[in-house]
């Protein structure tokens, strides 16, 4: 990316992994298939940029669901019970990407609040610190 579009490449990736989920999701669709080759030219990403915006993306709602059950335990609300449940299935929905794919799960051996990207570990910390004192 240049420096005049406004947009860095962290954000482009996040961005064209929002697009290439929402290709893969159509593709998961019958009677819909979506080719490398299609993806590619959609998103005008490289497969290694599509394969780490859709591992950033399942990562990201991973964060989500953590905080959510962290807050679920903390404050008993059910309302974010339900909510990590949604992310839960949101991380579902990414994982069979993920598998169909052969992408390689960036969540493989981490537990609860662990992460494999270091800004999404901060980023883990910073919500959880954050709701903790609301």
């Amino acid at each position: 990316m240049d420096n005049n579009s406004g947009m860095n490449r962290r954000d482009f990736i996040k961005l064209s992994g929002l697009s290439l989920v929402g290709l893969l999701v159509l593709d998961a669709l019958p009677g819909c298939r979506a080719s490398k080759a299609t993806i590619s030219s959609t998103t005008g990403l490289t497969p290694d940029e599509a394969s780490q915006g859709v591992k950033y993306i399942y990562e990201v709602e991973k964060v989500a669901r953590d905080v959510y059950l962290d807050f679920y335990d903390k404050w008993g609300t059910p309302v974010q019970n339900v909510i990590s449940a949604s992310e839960q299935n949101h991380m579902d929905i990414m994982k069979e990407i993920i598998d169909e794919y052969s992408l390689g799960d960036p969540a493989k051996g981490h537990g609860h609040g662990e992460f494999s990207n270091s800004d999404l570990k901060k980023l883990y910390s910073d919500l959880l610190k954050h709701g903790s004192s609301s």
